[in-house]
């Protein structure tokens, strides 16, 4: 997911001053003793400066619909 964001900001050229992500993922048993992801909680701190704030948030609400892991998981 991070990196759809930053290709993201690339694209539309809004430099990441700073980056973070923290990723938690919830199992969940299956038949057989297996597990499977059931949820995922992803954090994206990013920091870019306030000039470029619009089209960073333009970004925000563009990249889901192409971020494999978001289409994926829904």
């Amino acid at each position: 997911m991070t990196a759809s964001l930053v290709f993201c900001l690339n694209k539309v050229r809004v430099p990441v001053e700073e980056l973070s992500t923290r990723a938690t993922a919830h199992l969940k048993r299956i038949e057989k003793r297996l597990r499977r992801i059931e949820s995922l909680e992803i954090d994206i701190d990013v920091r870019v400066a306030e000039e470029h704030r619009v089209a960073f948030e333009r970004c925000l609400g563009h990249f889901p619909e192409f971020c494999i892991v978001t289409e994926s998981i829904r």
